[in-house]
């Protein structure tokens, strides 16, 4: 019980050695066996006759051990009961002799009957249980009767999970990742816990959960992980926009009767009995009920978060006082709150209190014996800290690969996404070659995360530094071939570097997975212009051709062909060119000038100068067409 676990939470609301002999021990024995246990081994202290002594030794010492552990299952009370049985029926019998001088009738078979029958009558009660089909195999059912197949539902992991009861090839299942709670306590804003369970149930149509596993531990901790308790707490009441539609439990009981088992030790009803929930999505909104939430926590006085966004905001105008002010307050409102406690040593260590420094480290760490949790720099980013929270950050996780630590992994993958947001805010303000270091550095932590290639390609390419870009974007679609827009990006540094064929095979790519984003027939068609210009005309047709099969309507296209039929000397198919683009863009200048020039070299001088007309009314001052006007007016006149 040391360390924390979701299937420890309920044993926070107890009370050692206490609750074994009130709640285990009746749910372990029945009432009237536990009170013959219980007198029989008062009795036996009382008399400590030497006939007993193993017995109560053997009590004791496992009592006092186990009655004192943080976890409390009721098989650890198992080893107890022969020696309950025992002493109870010693007790029956003491009792008896004691009562049968004052009684006609058999006062030990009538004591033996009262003890006896109720705990026969609980024996047969508990064995329904297993005559009846369990629980969890009639709501796997219900579930691919009732749940349309392609809804999204949440379900559970951990020791009693619902996971394996709604079928991915039917469903799509999300995790409920319940852990997060615990281990992001005291390391985060408490916002950041209330935006998690918005992830998860932005979206989500089903929630399929036991009860015992997560829903009754987090609700017996309502002040030791108050935002897990009140998402459990929301989804009960159903205040979240979800609303309980089917329970599942086999209970114990004898013909019309039963037992129930609400809110007992979860192991007791959990491994054979355990109570499924169905939630169902209603109407409501769950987006907008979430976002009011987490603006109640945000300015919830009696929670960190206000007091943090005050702080960071004094930390980043360097008013030392007021920032240790505002972080202080958290750490008096949560006095493990070990993200304070890190934000204070940040304000000292800027004012140069160094004894302070160490000594609010010494506080940070105590809870946890050694070092601070990964999740507490994550907290420090969250809040805007991120400078400083990478540097914490790469310096656990050069400790943790010095000892060959677990978690190297998500440490390093915690940095990289810092220093990525680090990139992206020096992105934002035109800093690129600040933010090209810190998506290098996102990349040296992380190297199979293709998002920082594909956002150091784009500022090398603002840069002017194309061959560096497409090697960066060449790495982000070999990890994530998917995305279209990333092709085009490489098409687009592969073009700027001349290595044209790269780069038609780049936007191939991107109009396969996208053929009508007209972003991408654009660049494809600006492809062909170069391809043009460098005098590669056949592939500069082909590339027109194939981007007319899926945008036949594109102007530009039109245009683009007209010009280089006209240089060809392919003057019929450059009129036809040429009159599509008119058609499909009659505001467009260089299309009739090109078409004013197509009917000229055919040897059309009256279509050839209203058109020159058309395209000195579109634009007044262009001087092509005003000589070619000109010159075919005086040819005119002169015949």
């Amino acid at each position: 019980g040391e360390h924390i676990t979701i299937w420890t939470l309920y044993d926070f609301s107890t009370t050692p050695y206490l609750f074994h002999l009130t709640h285990l021990l009746y749910y372990a024995m029945g009432g009237p066996f536990q009170l013959a246990g219980l007198a029989g081994l008062l009795l036996a202290f009382w008399h400590r006759e030497r006939a007993t002594w193993v017995l109560l030794a053997w009590f004791l010492a496992y009592f006092l051990v186990v009655g004192n552990l943080h976890s409390k299952p009721i098989r650890y009370i198992v080893p107890l009961l022969p020696i309950l049985a025992v002493l109870g029926a010693r007790a029956i019998v003491a009792a008896g002799a004691w009562l049968q001088p004052h009684s006609r009738i058999p006062v030990r078979a009538l004591l033996a009957l009262l003890i006896c029958l109720p705990t026969f009558a609980y024996g047969f009660a508990i064995e329904r249980i297993y005559q009846k089909e369990d629980a969890r195999i009639v709501a796997k059912r219900w579930i691919q009767t009732n749940i349309p197949p392609g809804k999204t539902v949440l379900v559970e992991r951990g020791g009693f999970p619902t996971s394996w009861m709604v079928p991915q090839d039917h469903y799509r299942t999300r995790t409920d990742d319940a852990i997060f709670f615990i281990n992001v306590e005291n390391c985060v804003p408490y916002a950041a816990q209330v935006e998690f369970i918005q992830a998860k149930l932005s979206g989500t149509d089903w929630i399929a959960l036991i009860a015992e596993n997560r829903m009754q531990q987090y609700l017996a901790v309502p002040q030791r992980y108050p935002i897990g308790y009140q998402y459990y707490r929301r989804l009960a009441d159903e205040t979240l926009g979800f609303e309980q539609v089917a329970v599942f439990q086999v209970t114990p009981g004898i013909g019309p009767w039963t037992w129930q088992q609400e809110n007992v030790e979860p192991t007791i009803t959990a491994f054979d009995h355990p109570r499924v929930l169905m939630y169902r999505h209603t109407d409501a909104n769950v987006d907008a009920l979430l976002s009011t939430w987490l603006n109640e926590v945000r300015n919830n006085p009696h929670l960190p978060d206000p007091h943090l966004r005050k702080g960071v905001e004094a930390y980043h105008q360097q008013n030392w006082d007021a920032a240790e002010k505002a972080f202080l307050h958290t750490t008096q409102l949560r006095p493990n709150f070990t993200l304070g406690h890190l934000l204070l040593r940040e304000v000292y260590l800027r004012q140069n209190r160094m004894d302070d420094a160490k000594h609010i480290w010494k506080q940070a760490q105590a809870p946890y014996g050694r070092g601070v949790p990964v999740e507490t720099r994550m907290g420090m980013s969250h809040v805007g800290l991120k400078a400083e929270a990478v540097t914490y950050l790469e310096h656990a996780l050069a400790v943790a690969r010095s000892r060959n630590a677990e978690d190297t992994t998500r440490i390093a993958e915690s940095a990289a996404r810092t220093r990525f947001d680090l990139g992206l805010r020096a992105h934002e303000q035109s800093l690129f070659e600040e933010a090209a270091t810190q998506y290098r550095s996102a990349i040296r932590l992380d190297p199979d995360r293709p998002t920082p290639y594909v956002n150091l390609g784009i500022v090398l390419l603002a840069l002017k530094r194309p061959g560096e870009a497409a090697l960066a974007l060449e790495q982000a679609v070999h990890l994530d071939p998917a995305q279209a827009e990333t092709w085009q990006r490489l098409g687009e540094a592969c073009k700027q570097t001349g290595d044209l064929n790269s780069a038609q095979e780049a936007l191939l790519n991107a109009l396969a997975i996208n053929p009508k984003n007209t972003q991408y027939q654009t660049a494809y068609v600006n492809l062909g212009a170069e391809f043009h210009r460098t005098g590669q005309l056949d592939q500069a047709q082909k590339i027109y051709n194939e981007v007319l099969e899926i945008a036949p309507n594109m102007e530009a296209v039109w245009l683009n062909l007209g010009i280089l039929y006209y240089n060809e000397k392919r003057f019929h198919e450059a009129l036809q060119s040429f009159q599509r683009a008119t058609e499909l863009a009659p505001e467009d200048w260089q299309a009739h000038l090109g078409l004013a020039h197509s009917y000229r070299m055919l040897g059309h001088q009256e279509k050839a100068i209203a058109t020159y007309k058309r395209v000195l009314k579109l634009n007044p001052d262009n001087p092509n067409a005003r000589t070619s006007l000109s010159e075919l007016t005086e040819t005119r006149s002169q015949k």
